[in-house]
Formats: C-alpha cells, sequence, structure tokens
C-alpha cells in the first residue's frame, strides 16, 4: 500500500479559489489535471500546487457539471510519473481502495477503505459509494485500487454519514476526455442540458448550438472581487508585494509566501483553520461546516452574493443534507 501511496505524492495536486478548496490529480496521457466542476466553479483560473510543483496559477479549460468534472491545463514545467485509469471495469464490492487527497488544505493525506456499492444510481449516473474517509478538500481526488490504478474520482459525501463517500467512476472520466480532446484543446464545457460536449468556437451567442440552453464556457467567468474585510485584507497583502491571486487559499483564507510565524486573527474558531502550513496563513473567519452543494448546473449564485459570503459556505466535498438511499 505504501508503494502506491507514494506513487501518488507527486501526481496528486492540491487546489485553491477565492470560494474553495480542493484536490486534483495528472494524467500525463492527455496532459490534464482532473478535479470536480463545483470545486472550480465561477473562476477562469485556479492556483495549484504539489509536492513536485511550484504553487501556479493555471487555466480551466473545461467544465462538466453533468458529471462534476473539470479538466485544467498543465504547466509545461510539469514532470511526474504516470498512473492509469482503469476504465474498463472490475471493481467488485469488498475491493480495497483508497482516496486521496488535501482535506482541510492540509498536505496529501490518504485513506483507506472498501468498496461498498458498485451500483449507486443517481439521476443516469452510476457511483462507486466507499467507506474510504473524505472530508471538505478531499473533492476531485482519486479513488485508487491496489494495483495503483485510479478507479473513481471522489465527488461527494453523505452529510452526518458514517464515511459514506462516492466516486464518479474513472470509465465516465475516460469518456469526458475522448470527448473534450475532439475539439482541438478549445476551452469547452459539456451542456448539462442535452449532454454534449460544445466548444467556445460552436456557441451560438451564449447557447448551446445543439438544445438551445444558455451556457457559459470557464473563461466567460466574471473576475473574482473581494469585498469588506476581505478586500481590506488583500489591499494590504498588496501593498507588502504579495501576488493576490497565488495567495488565495480558500474563503477569507491566504498563504503568504514567507518563513514568518503564522498568522491567524482571534475570531478564528473552526478546527480547518488551525492546519499546519509551510508558509504563513491569514484567516480572519474559516468556514465551519461542509456544504449543501448537490452537483447541479441548476444551482446558481451570483458573483457577489458568493464574495459575501464567503465565510459561510465551501464546495468541497460537496455533500448532502441527508442520507441517500442506495
Amino acid at each position: 500500500m505504501k508503494e502506491v501511496i507514494d506513487r501518488f505524492r507527486d501526481v496528486v495536486i492540491q487546489i485553491a479559489t477565492p470560494y474553495s478548496t480542493g484536490t486534483g490529480f495528472y494524467l500525463k496521457g492527455p496532459n490534464l489535471i482532473i478535479t470536480n466542476e463545483h470545486v472550480i466553479r465561477g473562476n477562469q483560473e485556479v492556483v495549484v500546487n504539489g509536492h513536485n510543483l511550484p504553487k501556479k496559477l493555471v487555466r480551466v479549460i473545461f467544465a462538466d457539471p453533468k458529471h462534476d468534472l473539470a479538466f485544467l491545463e498543465v504547466p509545461d514545467t510539469y514532470e511526474i510519473p504516470e498512473v492509469k485509469l482503469a476504465e474498463n471495469g472490475g471493481t467488485q464490492q469488498g475491493d480495497p481502495v483508497i482516496a486521496i487527497g488535501h482535506p482541510f488544505g492540509f498536505k496529501f493525506s490518504a485513506t483507506q477503505g472498501i468498496i461498498s456499492n458498485t451500483m449507486h444510481k443517481m439521476g443516469d449516473i452510476t457511483y462507486l459509494q466507499h467507506d474510504a474517509a473524505l472530508n471538505p478538500g478531499n473533492s476531485g481526488g482519486p479513488l485508487v485500487n491496489m494495483q495503483g490504478d485510479v478507479i473513481g474520482v471522489n465527488t461527494f459525501v453523505v452529510r452526518d454519514g458514517d464515511n459514506i463517500g462516492f466516486s464518479l467512476p474513472a470509465h465516465y472520466l475516460a469518456e469526458s476526455i475522448r470527448e473534450y480532446k475532439e475539439k482541438s484543446g478549445e476551452i469547452a464545457v459539456r451542456c448539462y442540458s442535452c449532454g454534449n460536449v460544445v466548444a467556445e468556437s460552436q456557441l451560438a451567442g451564449e447557447y448551446c448550438p445543439y438544445c438551445g440552453a444558455n451556457l457559459e464556457t470557464p473563461n466567460k467567468a466574471e473576475p473574482y472581487e473581494p469585498v469588506g474585510m476581505t478586500r481590506t485584507i488583500e489591499d494590504m497583502l498588496g501593498k507588502l508585494g504579495n501576488d493576490i491571486g497565488l495567495s488565495r487559499r480558500g474563503p477569507a483564507s491566504w498563504e503568504i509566501p514567507t518563513a514568518a510565524p503564522r498568522s491567524r486573527s482571534p475570531t478564528t474558531s473552526n478546527r480547518a483553520s488551525s492546519q499546519a502550513m509551510p508558509s504563513s496563513v491569514c484567516s480572519p473567519k474559516k468556514i465551519s461546516r461542509p456544504c449543501t452543494n448537490t452537483c447541479s448546473a441548476k444551482t446558481t449564485t451570483s458573483r457577489a452574493s458568493r464574495s459575501a459570503s464567503a465565510d459561510r459556505t465551501s464546495s468541497s466535498p460537496c455533500s448532502f443534507s441527508t442520507a441517500i438511499s442506495t
């Protein structure tokens, strides 16, 4: 097991936006960073950071709200080991699995469990249910078998459930990769209404050319505008010479790349805010509960209200307020 976990140390990536933190992982074949759509939603660029990857801003190049998947471009200098997708099935109930990610913003952790159900239906998508512990920040991370192959993308949990987590099977990811690659590297989005992948050049204004539904490609997301205390802090950090975009680490939280001791406001009360970081972390008020995001593109929030309520919500990992029957 240690060999499998060590293999993913360079593969698994931490993702941060002004609204949330999450996990991603690198696939060498398609040369993409994979994560959940709800982790990057509403952002043109996100911050990525890994064991062998210095912190960088990268573009979101594909969003798939139907399957809760997103693809990020890969920095040119990123050289890491290759891992494979187990897209041909074979996963059985009782198989041991490992969930890898960055829960609560911590640096790289792995939890072990077993597959509880291989056929959990939700709409027209079948998920893998497992009991490897998932926490806020694990969204978008890989679910791995004992051979070191990625069998799923960790996507959501049941709130108040006892380690009831769900992963999107790898064959859905492989299908989305193939459909995206057919668009010749253009920024693209999957239409939630009709299910077609639409490149930016195919859009009829802001509408899907297949069904007429309103669509927004990732590069059309409005820039983040801080308000209130968040804006004051970012103004101060900017005057001190910090790159604000690279410093953001989720709702009302920043990582300052210095060797100074960690800075924390006395109003901080949540255990997630006491995370150990190699750099100073400034967080006037951290989140105190997982989100109730249902992984649906139909759930929308205005940019201004998201900024104003950033200290109250998080989208990693997505969770449900009640248990889901299997």
